[in-house]
């Protein structure tokens, strides 16, 4: 899944893909993703680019009663 958000004279594009992975068990791993953010800007007439990537376990953010 990717998606593009312009914010001012930056792009930024966030891909978010599922991983795939077991425990020591063998036991799958749920809802873990890589997020990747690529961010790119002109800078004089030079395209600059930066990335970043983690992995993300959105369950650990779900707020009680949402």
């Amino acid at each position: 899944e990717e998606e593009q958000v312009k914010e001012g004279d930056v792009t930024y594009t966030v891909k978010r893909t599922k991983l795939e992975l077991k425990n020591r068990e063998g036991m799958p791993l749920n809802d873990l993703f890589e997020v990747r953010v690529t961010a790119e800007w002109l800078e004089g007439s030079v395209m600059q680019q930066a990335t970043a990537e983690t992995w993300v376990y959105p369950p650990l953010f779900h707020l009680p009663g949402t």
